[in-house]
């Protein structure tokens, strides 16, 4: 696992630490790969690195009340997700696309990532980790960096220094260079793809003592359960733009009950986290859903059945892991040796 000295010697080049990355494909759905939540969910419950999971993993905290269209496309029998409100949410949807998909809560990834930690020394905390509103997808963020580069520094001189951490994509594309020129601090959890994102976002928390942002994202969420008082900063305007479809025009974030609730409750900064905000974190992490390792290998095994009725479970079949591909196995009783493993999995 990552340790704080090498998520600091990480900062040091952080063109190449934001680099783009080439990994091989060994998650049957991709996005499990996006900053390293299926690595995590492996790690903690002791799976091999290499293991394709058959479940979809929801790509971050549901704020806004919306699927993904990519989850419910995903073609695997189990999307896990942390809210009982996103739960009935993704189970309409499917119902409406006519999908057999079930929908199971979980934890977020990122719980693991500090149970796997927890017994790490803690640094000293110091000064503000701010998080500017990202790019996403096919969509670049706009905002006025200098204006919110200004406002940062005129922050009370408790939360200071402030450190920015810049999201990979929007550090490639220059957005940094509005607060790099007035001498603020600027870090990165890195490329989406790395399998350490999640272990260094988490490293980069645990050296501030308060964390601030312009959106409620997932940055929100991770930075208070790393420890942070978080606040959110009101008048930050941002939109995205889609980066081919010029014709699509402005795209401004959505106004919800969520963030205007978030907003309130984030709005007065205070030296901890008060117990409304950390209740609020842990029912968007799915903290009630968390589970020891054995108990998360097993869930993650058993998903194993119903994804292998007509095709081989790879990490059974010699032919699956070599080439990486699904195909009609010719192992006798498969499924046997899959019983025992389930059997000593509890």
């Amino acid at each position: 696992m990552l340790t704080l000295e090498e998520t600091l010697a990480d900062q040091e080049n952080l063109t190449r630490l934001c680099d783009d990355k080439h990994l091989e494909p060994n998650e049957i759905f991709h996005i499990n790969r996006y900053y390293g939540h299926g690595y995590v969910y492996k790690q903690y419950a002791g799976l091999p690195e290499d293991y394709p999971l058959k479940i979809a993993l929801t790509h971050g905290i549901d704020s806004y009340n919306i699927p993904c269209q990519k989850e419910l496309a995903g073609h695997l029998l189990d999307i896990y997700v942390y809210r009982n409100e996103t739960q009935e949410l993704y189970l309409n949807a499917l119902k409406t696309l006519g999908v057999k998909t079930t929908v199971t809560l979980a934890a977020s990834p990122y719980l693991y990532v500090i149970d796997l930690l927890k017994n790490q020394p803690a640094p000293p905390r110091k000064g503000t980790l701010f998080f500017p509103s990202h790019s996403a997808g096919q969509y670049i963020v706009k905002a006025d960096f200098d204006a919110i580069a200004n406002k940062l520094e005129n922050l009370e001189d408790r939360y200071k220094p402030v450190t920015v951490c810049i999201f990979y994509r929007d550090f490639q594309r220059g957005h940094h260079k509005a607060f790099q020129k007035r001498g603020l601090r600027i870090v990165s959890a890195g490329h989406g793809l790395d399998p350490n994102f999640l272990f260094r976002f988490f490293r980069l928390c645990s050296t501030h003592a308060y964390s601030a942002g312009m959106c409620f994202g997932t940055s929100l969420f991770y930075a208070v359960k790393a420890g942070c008082s978080h606040f959110h900063i009101d008048g930050l305007e941002y939109w995205w733009v889609h980066k081919t479809s010029k014709h699509l025009g402005k795209t401004n974030p959505p106004v919800t009950d969520h963030s205007l609730a978030l907003g309130s409750l984030f709005k007065t900064p205070g030296d901890t986290a008060t117990a409304e905000q950390t209740a609020a974190v842990d029912h968007y992490l799915g903290a009630a859903h968390f589970k020891q390792p054995h108990e998360l290998r097993l869930q993650l095994l058993e998903a194993e059945v119903p994804h292998g009725k007509s095709n081989c479970p790879h990490f059974l079949c010699p032919r699956c892991r070599a080439t990486e591909q699904s195909h009609f196995c010719t192992l006798q009783r498969p499924w046997k040796r899959l019983k025992r493993l389930l059997k000593l999995a509890r």
